[in-house]
């Protein structure tokens, strides 16, 4: 089980994007985390239910738990013993949906806490990843592959029907799954490294990740727009831009080997997740800086740091990231204080203030600085 489910984070990190209405603007997340009640619970996947709290399974403790913005946890048993419970979502229907990795099963819990389940017929199907799909069924992913090595994604409406799709890729061992904002399914494939994406008529199509062997795990919709997901392995969180052309952004998490698991946007705006390892919960949260055009398009473009002091730039169009790049790190002490044209050639510069009261500018081109002075 655990190595199905390894899997997040303490610590800060600082992660910038973009979406519709967030063009000028990039974002910094903050983290806060709430102990769990039961020792080694080992969390796995988190969701907002209809009560406006969060919940979320706890996989080698055989529970479901429930944890207010305010940090208050309490816990309900799966009736099945040693059921493995997996992922979660919010359903149609006004309960929690939830996938039983070793029962084979489906469960639903209320938010009173009563908890019934529907076993799968496909026998060793594994579920894992669920979500709610804009047709009003629940959409799961199937890690366990069939006899000719096909693994599934399944559909199960309110009623019980259940219908399979095969997933292209061989061996993928799908994880996660999440309705995207383009009215498609999107799913993490583990063993193919891979992004999937699923019609509502069972169309499949694959977007590989850039950094080999990453693990993905969960994916969300984010509060930007974009698609956000785990990469156990890499110990990354990455990022899917969605328009004419798919594209895949990763950020390092600070922490070495946090393994990266659950993750979901909370009813308070911010991206939830799991720590497996640490056995905790934890929050990040969204907040904006300022952000101008670095090469001369016309069109704002995205300035961020993380919180070891590396600086990076995103180049834009509209909502879509056209070019990502590092430009390298500056002391801690440091910040950015403004982006203008200093020099004249159309395209905004960055204007740096540190704690002693000097003062520098970087002069960019593009996603490079081409001078550096102070």
């Amino acid at each position: 089980m655990r190595n199905q489910y390894r899997r997040l984070l303490p610590g800060a990190i600082i992660l910038l994007g973009a979406s519709a209405g967030l063009v000028d603007r990039a974002l910094a997340l903050t983290f806060t985390e709430f102990p769990i009640l039961t020792a080694a619970s080992s969390p796995n996947d988190i969701t907002t239910g209809p009560d406006g709290a969060l919940w979320f399974t706890e996989a080698q403790t055989n529970k479901i738990g429930r944890v207010t913005t305010s940090g208050g946890i309490t816990e309900t048993t799966v009736p099945t013993l040693d059921s493995g419970p997996a992922n979660i979502t919010q359903g149609p229907d006004g309960a929690l949906w939830f996938t039983e990795f070793f029962g084979n099963k489906i469960g639903r819990i209320t938010t009173a806490g009563m908890i019934t389940e529907t076993s799968i017929p496909t026998t060793n199907s594994f579920p894992q990843g669920i979500t709610t799909g804009p047709d009003g069924a629940l959409w799961f992913v199937e890690s366990g592959a069939d006899q000719s090595g096909v693994n599934h994604i399944g559909k199960i409406t309110t009623a019980g029907a259940v219908t399979e799709y095969p997933i292209p890729t061989a061996g993928g061992n799908p994880a996660g799954i999440t309705k995207g904002p383009d009215g498609a399914l999107w799913f993490a494939e583990n063993g193919a490294n891979k992004i999937g994406r699923i019609t509502t008529d069972g169309v499949v199509t694959e977007f590989a990740i850039p950094t080999a062997g990453s693990g993905p795990q969960i994916i969300t919709t984010g509060p930007d727009g974009a698609l956000w997901f785990t990469e156990f392995d890499a110990n990354q969180i990455g990022r899917v831009t969605i328009g004419a052309v798919i594209t895949i952004d990763e950020f390092p998490v600070p922490t070495t080997g946090s393994g990266p698991l659950g993750i979901v946007t909370g009813p308070d705006g911010a991206l939830w997740f799991t720590e497996l390892d640490a056995n905790q919960t934890a929050r990040l949260a969204l907040t904006t800086v300022n952000s101008h055009d670095f090469n001369a398009d016309g069109k704002s473009d995205i300035a961020w740091r993380d919180n070891g002091g590396n600086a990076a730039v995103w180049l834009m169009n509209g909502a879509t990231l056209l070019q990502s790049a590092g430009l390298g790190s500056a002391p801690t002490t440091w910040t950015v204080v403004g982006q203008r044209d200093f020099d004249g050639d159309g395209k905004h510069d960055w204007l740096w203030h540190d704690t002693s009261g000097n003062v520098a500018i970087w002069l960019m081109n593009g996603a490079q600085g081409r001078q550096f002075a102070g």
